[in-house]
């Protein structure tokens, strides 16, 4: 009889098909969610997680990384000397004689070659800088910031893109300027925006076009813009190279076969006499609306 009341007991302690080890308390329902959430969103390789936001978004960064590769080169001193036509000035090697935009329409003509620093890179090549920024989304995440940051991001990126487009602002937009003198501006805008676009070779336009379609969701454009921010900065902080001294007779040379800054500083002065006039016509500066926000966008 005992044998059989033992047999009872151990089959009804099993009757649910599980018994818990000792010590083992089932942890409330949120708890788990929260560990299965956190498992998911970190437990992914970077270099997995990059390699898929390459493939998805990689042929979009094609002309980004050769703006950049050109910033990089014009930073570097490795554009100076070179002339507005192409050719590498000996009287002024040293200088800066173009521009980025100009330096990106001669590379864009293949008259000038530039060193590979971002084109075609590899999500290998990148990873250092991906892997930094991964964790900074995972501080954000942490700290409950990471919604107000997507957020924010995105505001920023819209208020971008009414600039450089020369579009009304959305109504989640930077508020510098009210809806009705956006309205009342639109033609100035636009026509400053493309005045600008054409100034700078279009870059803040490219620029502004891969934050914009470089992402699936605001998350991702997120790491696309903190991406874009990692390399803008290694640009920034290029440090010009030592470029070697000239010969007396070299400068000699230059000057009498009518190379150097002649026609460059003319170019100049006559770009300076206009402006001027501009402002004497129509008037610069001043209080004027949306005048501020237009001249005031970040160049390259």
């Amino acid at each position: 009889m005992l044998l059989i009341a033992s047999l009872l007991a151990s089959i009804a302690a099993r009757a649910d098909g599980f018994q818990r080890p000792n010590g083992f308390h089932r942890p409330p329902r949120h708890a788990a969610g929260t560990t299965r959430l956190r498992a998911k969103t970190r437990a992914l390789d970077p270099l997995d997680e990059l390699e898929e936001y390459w493939q998805a978004h990689g042929a979009k960064w094609k002309r980004t990384l050769e703006i950049l590769d050109v910033r990089a080169a014009w930073q570097a001193g490795e554009c100076d000397g070179v002339l507005p036509s192409g050719k590498r000035s000996r009287a002024a090697a040293q200088e800066k004689l173009v521009d980025v935009a100009r330096a990106l329409e001669l590379y864009d003509a293949d008259e000038l070659q530039i060193r590979r620093r971002f084109r075609n890179a590899t999500p290998s090549e990148l990873l250092p800088r991906w892997t930094k920024i991964l964790e900074e989304r995972d501080r954000l995440r942490d700290e409950g910031a990471w919604d107000a940051a997507v957020v924010q991001s995105e505001q920023q990126r819209e208020f971008q893109q009414s600039i450089v487009k020369g579009e009304v602002e959305s109504a989640d937009a930077s508020p510098a300027l009210s809806r009705a003198v956006a309205t009342a501006l639109s033609p100035v805008l636009k026509a400053a925006a493309n005045t600008r676009n054409k100034a700078d070779g279009g870059q803040l336009l490219e620029l502004n076009k891969l934050q914009e379609t470089a992402g699936a969701d605001a998350a991702e454009r997120w790491l696309t813009a903190a991406l874009l921010a990692s390399l803008e900065t290694e640009v920034a902080d290029l440090e010009p190279r030592a470029a070697p001294q000239q010969s007396f007779r070299e400068r000699e040379d230059e000057l009498e076969a009518g190379e150097g800054l002649g026609l460059f500083g003319v170019g100049v002065g006559l770009a300076l006499v206009t402006i001027v006039a501009q402002n004497v016509l129509f008037g610069g500066g001043g209080d004027g609306g949306g005048g501020g926000v237009v001249d005031g966008f970040p160049t390259i």
